[in-house]
C-alpha cells in the first residue's frame, strides 16, 4: 500500500565520489521521488565520475562517466550524445523530455545498456574514445528512442506491469525492434550516418545474425514466448528491425511517399500516452487504420506469421539492389562456418552447405585444427588460418559429435559476399522519389 507514497533518499559517499542521476534533489540534500515507481526508475551512479553538461535542442543533458582506466570521459561522451540528440530532434518533431541524464560505465567486461524515463545506463568495455564512439552512438541513439517506445507508447500489460506475474506482450517487435530501426534511421536521415554504413554496418550484421536463428519462428511468436524460450528473444531486435525497415518502405510506397513509419508512430504518440496505453489487441489494427487496408496483410505475413522477408524486392522499391550471396573477386578463401564460442567449446553454429557437404555438421564441437587445440582463448585461429588459405586447400579437424572424436578433412571454398548491398547509380525516377522520401524527414 505504500507504492504511490513520495519517498526522500540520502545517500553516504566519500567526498572525492560524485552521484549522477535523474533524481531531483532538495536543498538539504535529499534526493526525492513522487512514488515507488519513479525511484526505480532512476538509477544512480555513484564514484570516481567525471561529469558534463549541456543544453541541446532545448534539453538539459547530463552526463556521467565512469572509467575503469581512465581513458573514456563525460565531456567525450558529451560530443556523442549532442551528435545523437541533433538527429533525433528533427525525427521526434523535437525532443520530449526537458531534461535527461547519461550514466556510462566503461569497465572490464560488457552488460548492456537500459532505459529510463529521465535516464539510461551504459555498461560497456573499457576501450579509448575513438574506439567506443560509433557503438556507443548507435546504443544512445537506441536507448534514447525508448522514451517514446514504451516508456510512452506502450500496452495495457506493459503500462501496468506485474513483477510478481508478469504476462507477456506480443508486441516486443514494437518494443525493440521498432526502436532499433528508428534509432538507425534518426542517424541516417541526420547525416550522422552514411547509406553505405547503414547498408553495409546496421542492415548487414542483422541479416548474418538472423542467417544463423530459426526462421520459422515469427515475431508474435518471440514475443509471446520471450519468457519461456528466451534463445529467440534477440531476434526482436534484428528481425524485428529489418521487419520495420521493410515496413517504413511499403507506407511510402503506399502512400506515395507521403508517409512512413515515422508518421505513424508520431500519430500513435498524439493517441497514446503513459497514461492512456493501447490494449493489447487493438495495435495492429489501429496501425491498419492510419494507414493502408494492404498493411493489413504486411502483418499477418512477416509480424504475426514467417513468411521469409522480401528484401530483394522491397529494397529495389528505393533503388538499392540486394544480394543474398554473391562470391568475391579477389579468390580468395574461407572456412564457410560460423563458429559458437564458450569457455566449454567451440561449437559450429552455422556451415555453407557445400562445407556440410564435407561431413562437418552443425552441433559438432571443434576440439582441434590441424592437429592444434582450439579452445575459447584461440579458436579465431580457425577465420584467420582458412582465410589465408587458397579456395580447395584441405584441413584437418577434430570433433567431438554425440561424444565420439571424428576426424574429417575439409576444404577451404570460395569467400563469398553475403547480403550484399549496391546503391544503383540510376535508379528509375520511382525509385529515386521513394529513395527521396525514405532518406528525410517528411
Amino acid at each position: 500500500g505504500l507504492e504511490d507514497a513520495p519517498l526522500r533518499l540520502f545517500l553516504l559517499y566519500p567526498e572525492e565520489w560524485l552521484a549522477g542521476t535523474a533524481l531531483a534533489q532538495d536543498t538539504a540534500g535529499f534526493y526525492f521521488a513522487d512514488n515507488y515507481a519513479t525511484l526505480a526508475d532512476s538509477p544512480l551512479l555513484l564514484g570516481n565520475l567525471t561529469q558534463a553538461a549541456k543544453k541541446i535542442r532545448g534539453t538539459d543533458v547530463y552526463v556521467y562517466s565512469y572509467s575503469f582506466t581512465g581513458r573514456v570521459h563525460a565531456g567525450q561522451m558529451l560530443g556523442s550524445v549532442e551528435k545523437v540528440l541533433k538527429s533525433a530532434d528533427p525525427f521526434l518533431n523535437g525532443l520530449p523530455a526537458p531534461e535527461y541524464t547519461f550514466l556510462f560505465v566503461f569497465e572490464e567486461r560488457a552488460a548492456g545498456a537500459l532505459e529510463h524515463l529521465g535516464s539510461s545506463v551504459y555498461v560497456t568495455l573499457d576501450a579509448p574514445y575513438q574506439d567506443v564512439a560509433q557503438r556507443m552512438e548507435d546504443v544512445i541513439a537506441h536507448e534514447y528512442f525508448h522514451v517514446v517506445i514504451p516508456l510512452t507508447v506502450r500496452s495495457e500489460l506493459t503500462a501496468d506491469f506485474d513483477f510478481l506475474h508478469p504476462r507477456p506482450t506480443a508486441h516486443l517487435w514494437f518494443y525493440e525492434g521498432v526502436t532499433e530501426w528508428a534509432s538507425d534511421m534518426m542517424l541516417l536521415r541526420g547525416g550522422a550516418k552514411k547509406l553505405e554504413d547503414f547498408l553495409r554496418l546496421s542492415v548487414r550484421r542483422k541479416l548474418i545474425y538472423e542467417t544463423l536463428k530459426d526462421p520459422g519462428v515469427s515475431l508474435e511468436q518471440i514475443s509471446l514466448n520471450s519468457y519461456r524460450q528466451p534463445d529467440h528473444y534477440s531476434s526482436v531486435y534484428t528481425k524485428g528491425a529489418l521487419t520495420a525497415t521493410l515496413l517504413d518502405i511499403r507506407l511510402l510506397e503506399l502512400s506515395g511517399g507521403q508517409r512512413g513509419l515515422r508518421e505513424v508512430i508520431s500519430d500513435l504518440r498524439r493517441e497514446y500516452d503513459r497514461r492512456r496505453p493501447f490494449r493489447e489487441d487493438e495495435l495492429f489494427g489501429r496501425i491498419v487504420d492510419l494507414t493502408h487496408p494492404d498493411i493489413a496483410g504486411f502483418i499477418d505475413h512477416y509480424i504475426r506469421g514467417n513468411t521469409p522477408l522480401p528484401l530483394k524486392a522491397y529494397f529495389e522499391k528505393v533503388g538499392i539492389e540486394y544480394y543474398p550471396e554473391i562470391p568475391s573477386s579477389d579468390g580468395s578463401g574461407e572456412g564457410g562456418v560460423v563458429l559458437a564460442a564458450s569457455d566449454s567449446a567451440i561449437s559450429v553454429m552455422w556451415l555453407d552447405p557445400e562445407v556440410a557437404s564435407m561431413g562437418l555438421q552443425k552441433g559438432d564441437v571443434i576440439t582441434a585444427l590441424n592437429g592444434d587445440s582450439l579452445h575459447f582463448a584461440n579458436y579465431d585461429r580457425f577465420y584467420e588460418e582458412t582465410s589465408e588459405m587458397a579456395p580447395g586447400t584441405a584441413y584437418r579437424l577434430t570433433v567431438r559429435r554425440s561424444g565420439e572424436a571424428q576426424e574429417l578433412t575439409c576444404r577451404t571454398i570460395p569467400r563469398k559476399i553475403r547480403h550484399g548491398f549496391r546503391v544503383m547509380d540510376s535508379p528509375s525516377p520511382a525509385q529515386k522519389k521513394l529513395r527521396n522520401a525514405w532518406l528525410r524527414n517528411l
